[in-house]
């Protein structure tokens, strides 16, 4: 089932219309394999932030100051988009 949401298309309004995005890949997570996590972010809005650890699952345990240097750019870069 994990797998199959993964794959569908989202058809959840605020989703599409109202929030802004952003994925940060774990690349060595043992869970969720990095395709399958780029396969839900190919789902996100065009101009949705992303970036990549090379971390497992989760990151905020492994690296945490990498990971918070990362959600500060995802702000950045949804305010320059909100100013746009």
């Amino acid at each position: 089932m994990l797998f199959q949401m993964a794959a569908d298309k989202s058809t959840y309004t605020p989703f599409i219309e109202s929030f802004e995005f952003g994925y940060i890949f774990t690349e060595k997570d043992q869970a969720l394999d990095v395709s399958v996590q780029r396969s839900m972010f190919s789902q996100f809005p065009t101009g949705s932030f992303s970036a990549s650890l090379i971390s497992s699952y989760p990151p905020f345990l492994s690296i945490p100051d990498t990971l918070v240097d990362l959600i500060q750019d995802a702000i950045n870069h949804m305010r320059a988009k909100k100013s746009r």
